[in-house]
């Protein structure tokens, strides 16, 4: 099948500015099939979908088949708005890379500001684009320079760390999951992604790297304590190398932190060895007719008793035990994308699905469908 003139000219750009045939000469014999010039002014846009919307399932194809969508109506609106111009779509990971092409500089500025006033949300659905660009170049020559340039700038964004007003000590890992306090997470993971910029040393590979030895901390500490992550951790390590920034990664690793913690929202290291029973069971039989009552059969006591003994261990009454833990399971469904809503809901042991709706929304905030839109 042979290429048509602006495949090849994409082709020629990308080539040209990974270094895989860096020749000017080739550049310019790809872009005269495409009737463009060496010397046209340019502007590149470095384009990507803000938060984590990678993963090989139903949702995260949904999501992607948008992000193309949104890139469509992007290129659409820009040659559209401007008489005479070209955008040619080329890819380098995790970039997609949009030339701006126009004989007169002055409206590769204008379709400059248009995108920075905020062209991005055109038909964006549930999807937020992030957009770098370029200076103004005045020839396509000049290729290689204005992608440096725009990784300059996403390196430079990357390393932005959350501006937060903290005072506490940081602490280790366990002792911050099992004395929770905002301030005592926010000083734990502020310190890890502060040591993460201190030892990439600029290379944003060597930080997804390290965020993602944070991750396997984590992971650990939830596998000692019997519990299971919301996610996997392969997916995970898949989300981390894709966030856009430092900033990002200390919400996507305070949402771990917060999914790593046991169910019942208390952090003591030792229950008494009925109550750890009884914690165990509820995890394994959370989706079952599970009651206060049945729970009194089982270990041969009386139902107020152990009520009284779950509530002085924990924190937490039976119903909030169970509510948190099904809807903790809940959650890993939806985000695994498999399941419906309402069997999300029926697999975890509400049968009713205003119930489930009702309890969900009451635990996190949100309803179900909106927890599933949200970026991890």
């Amino acid at each position: 099948m042979i290429a048509s003139g602006m495949e090849l000219a994409a082709s020629c750009m990308a080539d040209y500015v990974s270094g895989y045939n860096p020749q000017t000469n080739a550049l310019r014999a790809g872009l005269l099939q495409a009737d463009l010039s060496v010397e046209s002014p340019f502007v590149l846009l470095a384009v990507r979908p803000k938060g984590s919307y990678w993963l090989k399932d139903k949702l995260a194809r949904d999501k992607w088949k948008q992000y193309q969508q949104q890139l469509s109506d992007l290129c659409g609106r820009l040659s559209g708005e401007f008489e005479g111009s070209q955008v040619v779509p080329f890819a380098i990971t995790p970039y997609t890379m949009l030339a701006f092409i126009h004989p007169e500089t002055s409206i590769c500025r204008r379709a400059s500001r248009m995108v920075e006033g905020g062209v991005e949300g055109a038909g964006a659905g549930s999807i937020s684009l992030s957009i770098i660009l370029s200076p103004i170049c005045v020839g396509l020559a000049q290729l290689r320079d204005a992608f440096d340039e725009t990784m300059r700038t996403a390196q430079k964004r990357y390393f932005q760390l959350p501006e937060l007003d903290c005072s506490e000590k940081p602490a280790g890992l366990d002792f911050v999951l099992e004395n929770p306090s905002e301030g005592g997470l926010q000083s734990y993971l502020l310190s890890q992604l502060s040591g993460i910029v201190e030892k990439s040393d600029g290379s944003i590979l060597t930080a997804q790297s390290l965020l993602a030895a944070v991750c396997l901390d984590i992971y650990r500490y939830a596998d000692k304590a019997g519990i299971t992550p919301e996610i996997s951790y392969s997916d995970t390590v898949e989300q981390v190398f894709q966030l856009d920034s430092l900033s990002d990664a200390y919400d996507y690793l305070h949402r771990l932190m917060m999914s790593s913690r046991p169910y019942t929202g208390t952090m003591k290291k030792e229950y008494s060895p009925v109550i750890k029973s009884v914690l165990a069971y509820v995890n394994t039989n959370y989706a079952e007719n599970v009651s206060l009552s049945l729970l009194a059969e089982l270990y041969h006591m009386n139902a107020s008793y152990l009520s009284r003994l779950l509530s002085q261990e924990t924190g937490t009454t039976f119903v909030d035990l169970l509510a948190k833990t099904r809807i903790h399971h809940a959650k890993r469904l939806l985000l695994e994308g498999k399941h419906r809503v309402r069997e999300a809901g029926e697999a975890v042991g509400y049968k009713d699905y205003s119930h489930f709706y009702m309890v969900f929304k009451k635990l996190e905030g949100v309803s179900p469908k909106e927890y599933i839109r949200q970026p991890f």
